[in-house]
């Protein structure tokens, strides 16, 4: 499977492989053009999922390596500082589980580390093992097959991916050189790669950083103010971008079910979907008690409650842009009806 568009229909391209070390360095391989994605045995991955001792630790300012060792092989697993919050530095002999991107550092593979905990239960070594062995023989052996309708709709699908990727770009062409050098710029641009990349997909600051035409206008960004560029440098441009966009409300942040921190693109359409679905069952439910309008802050607790990230600024702005459009109206302040 070549065709980028396709990498997302396997399962296993958005979730971590339960994998030995040695699968990652024998049988994990770059995609040609796609360095951020890997080849493993029959299916296109991203992310893996080791357990190991930490047989080594060393650190700089910004980075942490532990080299971890399952029996099968050793990896270096590198965590950026900022995204370690109040977390501590594991020690030597630590037993831990580490979930990560696989990327490449001067040729060699490494997992750039996502989140790590320490494991306490030696029962969970034997169990991560044991997954191992039987998902490698029962699923990542057998190769994805695309589905055949998408097979034989492939360029329809390709040419429909491609006028929604136009339709959300908010950089037009005569404007993108001139954005790409400034920090307004390399934000536009870290909306458009996510938007292509992961679509409504959370996604990681360390999956930013290890993106190659990102860092390459972050270099260029960098480059009229600074002599040169360092690895904590890019760092702090991609941090002080992603919480201008998460103040902005074009991302919201949230924690992933490994615990570690993450991203996701607001989804207009859906979010003005489940409010007029809100203010509709509210509505229904308890007509006796909803006389003028169903109270904004309710309509924001139920949107969280349907599993949403909201950011203040976006959800207030929805509520807005949906009433110019003449899909809601205010009854009295901050309550809202649909329009008969």
């Amino acid at each position: 499977m070549n065709c980028p568009d396709l990498f997302g229909i396997d399962g296993l391209f958005h979730t971590p492989v339960t994998v030995f070390i040695k699968d990652v360095i024998r049988h994990m391989n770059p995609m040609p053009d796609h360095p951020d994605v890997y080849q493993f045995l029959g299916h296109i991955i991203r992310q893996c999922d080791i357990h190991g001792i930490i047989v080594a630790v060393d650190q700089t300012h910004s980075v942490i390596t532990y080299t971890v060792d399952d029996g099968t092989g050793m990896i270096i697993c590198c965590r950026w500082k900022n995204s370690m919050n109040s977390e501590k530095a594991f020690t030597l002999g630590t037993s831990v589980r580490v979930v990560g991107r696989v990327s490449h550092f001067r040729s060699k593979k490494q997992i750039v580390i996502d989140s790590i905990g320490e494991s306490w239960d030696p029962n969970e070594e034997v169990t991560h093992m044991l997954q191992a062995m039987v998902w490698k023989k029962r699923l990542y052996r057998h190769d994805f097959v695309v589905p055949d309708i998408i097979t034989e709709n492939l360029e329809y699908i390709k040419k429909d991916l491609e006028q929604t990727r136009s339709d959300v770009d908010a950089i037009g062409p005569g404007e993108k050189p001139e954005l790409e050098d400034t920090k307004e710029g390399y934000q536009q641009a870290i909306l458009q790669y996510v938007s292509n990349t992961y679509g409504q997909q959370q996604f990681t600051s360390t999956d930013l950083l290890v993106a190659t035409e990102l860092e390459e206008i972050a270099q260029r960004v960098l480059a009229k103010d600074l002599d040169g560029t360092r690895n904590g440098q890019i760092q702090s441009l991609l941090v002080e971008s992603l919480n201008t966009l998460c103040n902005s409300g074009d991302i919201v942040s949230s924690k992933n079910d490994y615990g570690a921190y993450c991203y996701q693109l607001m989804d207009q359409v859906r979010m003005e979907k489940e409010v007029l679905s809100i203010i509709q069952d509210t509505v229904n439910n308890e007509s006796s008690l909803v006389y003028g309008g169903v109270p904004s802050h309710y309509i924001q607790a139920m949107v969280i409650q349907r599993g949403f990230v909201v950011n203040e600024k976006r959800f207030k702005g929805c509520l807005e842009k949906m009433v110019r459009d003449g899909t809601l109206y205010l009854s009295s302040k901050f309550e809202y009806k649909i329009p008969d």
